[in-house]
């Protein structure tokens, strides 16, 4: 099987300084773990794949044309990231600064997904906006990614059965809704219950939940992960896999509340991956969510490990 490709660009990362006192997000969060890569000397010539600028009609397969219009006021973008101040900035400075990076990471899951189906993984050092809806965004999310790289995949015929595992500690609220009556889009979704979004109404359109209780530590999580994965992969039969590998599970995280070691969170990368792989499964990575100052480090240690696989 062919070493992983890393896509990434530097326009991922927010774009004023500051804001990070307005909301726990790292805005440099994926320049970090780029950083980090190239320090442990993990990077090849030929490893990073830079994605294009995703078109209007890529958007439009999965989001509203009212809802598109929408997210270039800075006041929806305010309201999209929970940062009050945002519906202060000029129009152009809120799109630059946050719509555009997003808009960029939706490019690089596209092209991520691309790559793992022709040689077998690749992991995009952005994306997983996973409480996106096709007519709302919230959560730090104005863009469904995924949906997007499914809706164009199909578009293309290079694919048509997908798993979404999602390990972000929050419910994806917006993956659920998108995907309800999707029967060749399965969810295994392992989730925080007590905190954000609390979406009863989405939680229907989850294959397989596995609900957890604040404060989860290493054992728990991993062994109901171990239980659950396998089934849904078996059951499923995706073409491709997209895994969002979100770090805010690490304890500590003011938004997950959960409690993994960071030697937890790499055992759960590595099943998540190894199960994949030795299904036969190609698979994409996605960084998701992480609220701490670490959460670079953390993501630069999972890809790591992939590239040498």
């Amino acid at each position: 099987m062919a070493r992983a490709s890393i896509v990434y660009r530097r326009r991922y990362n927010f774009g004023f300084p500051g804001l990070e006192k307005l909301h726990p997000f790292d805005m440099r969060k994926f320049a970090h773990a780029m950083s980090a890569l190239r320090r442990r000397g993990a990077l090849r010539r030929g490893d990073v794949r830079r994605p294009r600028w995703p078109s209007d009609l890529d958007l439009q397969r999965v989001h509203w044309r009212r809802y598109l219009k929408s997210v270039r006021s800075s006041e929806t973008l305010a309201k999209i990231v929970e940062v009050p101040f945002v519906a202060r900035l000029p129009q152009v400075a809120a799109r630059y600064a946050l719509l555009h990076p997003m808009r960029w990471a939706v490019g690089g899951t596209m092209l991520a997904a691309r790559l793992a189906l022709e040689r077998g993984s690749a992991v995009n050092l952005g994306g997983g906006f996973h409480h996106a809806h096709a007519n709302r965004g919230h959560g730090f999310c104005v863009f469904s990614d995924v949906a997007v790289a499914i809706a164009v995949l199909r578009a293309e015929s290079r694919a048509q059965r997908f798993l979404i595992v999602d390990l972000d500690a929050h419910q994806g609220d917006g993956h659920s809704a998108l995907f309800a009556d999707d029967e060749q889009v399965e969810i295994l979704d392992m989730f925080n219950d007590a905190i954000f979004p609390g979406d009863s109404r989405a939680e229907e359109g989850i294959t397989w939940d596995v609900r957890l209780e604040p404060g989860t530590g290493d054992r728990e999580y991993l062994a109901r992960l171990e239980d659950a994965l396998p089934h849904a992969i078996d059951a499923s039969r995706p073409d491709l896999a997209f895994y969002l590998a979100g770090t805010d599970v690490i304890a500590g995280d003011p938004l997950g509340l959960l409690d993994l070691s960071p030697e937890g969170l790499l055992r759960r990368d590595r099943f998540v991956w190894e199960a994949l792989a030795a299904r036969g499964v190609p698979r994409v990575m996605l960084t998701a969510g992480g609220y701490t100052q670490g959460s670079a480090a953390l993501i630069a240690s999972t890809v790591e490990h992939y590239l040498s696989r």
